[in-house]
């Protein structure tokens, strides 16, 4: 009645939004999602040459859904990263045995996604699983090199 909210607006949550509404637009929305699905794609090339798959046949081009190896606990994946500094998210219900998602939204770069696919080496190695050193990372470059490289 008096035009005012009833709580303390989240100002800091509404002036975060804009600073990165306009961090979209002067990059642009195409070029936005183009980066995105392109950091995304090196997070799932070197996932994939660690032993894991992705949950869907058609993954988001921001998010990897990640399936674990056979013999490793996604739960624990997703400890493994936090030990480091590092936060992904679990997956839920049925699905939070095996599912873990590492994301590349927001402002993130190619060092970004390859940092994801390193820690995951260390987290799968010291939960035992047999990860060559820098196998994930060389999947990951190979794949940058291969879509820098005109055609």
């Amino acid at each position: 009645a008096k035009g005012e909210t009833a709580y303390t607006p989240a100002v800091s949550l509404l002036r975060g939004l804009n600073v990165a509404l306009d961090m979209i637009l002067a990059e642009g929305l195409e070029a936005t999602w183009a980066r995105l699905k392109k950091n995304n794609q090196v997070v799932l090339e070197g996932a994939s040459a660690l032993g894991c798959t992705p949950f869907s046949e058609r993954p988001s081009p921001a998010v990897a859904a990640l399936k674990a190896p056979a013999s490793i606990a996604a739960p624990d994946i997703v400890a493994g990263f936090a030990k480091r500094n590092v936060r992904i998210a679990g997956g839920q219900e049925d699905a939070k045995p095996v599912l873990f998602r590492p994301s590349v939204m927001g402002d993130t770069d190619t060092y970004d996604a390859l940092t994801i696919v390193m820690v995951l080496e260390d987290v799968l190695r010291d939960l035992g699983h047999d990860v060559a050193y820098g196998a994930g990372v060389a999947a990951a470059s190979r794949f940058l090199h291969a879509a820098s490289v005109p055609a």
